[in-house]
């Protein structure tokens, strides 16, 4: 019928709009922009020495590169100021008060700066800046190797944590000492250490609920539209099925609004989590029309019966069955004395009557 190819031309269109926003809303997953400002004089145009000695340093760490910038362009990469995105957490202890709070904010640069620079030695002097939120703020240490003068600040970013690094020669530091702590002063981007969310204790729920709904809605179409065909009751199903995606949406997005934070940790955000719950819904949807073309194909007539005509499959499921008719019996059926009585020569004619008179002389 041409409505119930409307009807799939429609669902497929909300399919494919429906897949085109997910995709659309998966670029906006949050991520916390971690900058500090270029100091006066420096310039994030580097020379290839400074980017490779960068980059090893990256590596040895498995982190990544945010942001790089260098005293001088022609310079020999002797003083370079870069901030570099590590994987691992900064655990929230680090930031509280007491000996074990210093304990522990001394182990953890000295983790990063051996991870980063290869140095084992604990930092000859450490320092805390305090952040505006609880449990953020950013911990600094110093190293003096040889020539060269090492400073390294941590910060957390919720589930990674960044680390500002400034690399001076020893005696250059009079002139670029004060770069460090006025780089850190400006650094944005700290978010405090919190769980991540947990995507299956939201995710697994909504998939069993889409799948109850989906076959609460075929069984009721199916019922109350008995004379239609399975692909029609599948095409009702799978609108009524988008039609719901769209009000958990925006129903899923505001409960989802108040766990910015953990989203955040776990690399979500409040969009693209509620777009996932919303986006279950095709699963039963692909079900249900699949399983709708496969029954309908099984109980349509065959393709080389004609649509209408005597002949018809319609016609010929409505036509009353001929009478039956009385086949003659066969001789080899009949009983032996019929059969003999038939077979046997018939009689001969009985003589003529003779006249008494006799014959005339």
């Amino acid at each position: 019928m041409p409505i119930e190819r409307l009807l799939r031309r429609f669902a497929l269109t909300i399919g494919l709009l429906g897949t085109l926003v997910m995709m659309v809303l998966s670029a906006s997953v949050a991520h916390a922009a971690v900058t500090i400002p270029t100091p006066r004089g420096w310039s994030q145009q580097v020379d290839r020495q400074t980017k490779a000695r960068i980059q090893q340093w990256t590596d040895a760490a498995q982190g990544r590169i945010s942001m790089v910038a260098a005293a001088r362009e022609d310079d020999e990469a002797d003083e370079v100021l870069a901030v570099i995105e590590l994987s691992t957490p900064l655990r929230p202890e680090v930031f509280g008060e007491g000996d074990a709070a210093s304990t522990a904010a001394t182990a953890a640069l000295q983790d990063d700066a051996a991870a980063l620079f290869g140095i084992s030695d604990a930092p000859e002097s450490t320092g805390f800046i305090a952040g505006d939120a609880p449990g953020t703020g950013i911990i600094h240490g110093r190293w003096v190797v040889e020539d060269e003068t090492f400073f390294v600040g941590l910060a957390p970013t919720g589930r990674t944590h960044a680390a500002v690094i400034l690399v001076i020669r020893t005696r250059d530091a009079p002139l670029y000492g004060s770069i460090f702590p006025e780089s850190l002063a400006e650094f944005r981007g700290a978010v405090a250490f919190v769980k991540p969310f947990e995507r299956g204790a939201w995710l697994g729920p909504a998939l069993g609920l889409w799948l109850l709904l989906g076959a609460a809605l075929t069984f009721a179409f199916a019922k109350f539209s008995l004379r239609s065909e399975p692909s029609a009751v599948a095409t009702r199903t799978t609108l009524a099925l988008a039609a719901c995606a769209m009000v958990v949406g925006v129903l899923a997005y505001n409960a989802l609004s108040g766990h910015g934070p953990s989203l955040a940790a776990a690399g979500l955000s409040p969009p693209w989590m509620a777009a996932q719950v919303a986006g279950l819904a095709l699963a039963p949807a692909v079900v249900v029309l699949v399983g709708g073309a496969i029954w309908d194909r099984r109980t349509s007539p065959v393709a080389s019966a004609p649509s209408g005509g005597t002949f018809s499959a319609r016609a010929t499921q409505h036509r009353p069955s001929p009478r039956p008719t009385r086949r003659p019996t066969p001789v080899g059926e009949l009983p032996a004395s019929l059969v003999q009585a038939d077979s046997a020569a018939p009689p001969p004619p009985p003589p003529a009557a003779q006249d008494p008179s006799g014959p005339e002389g």
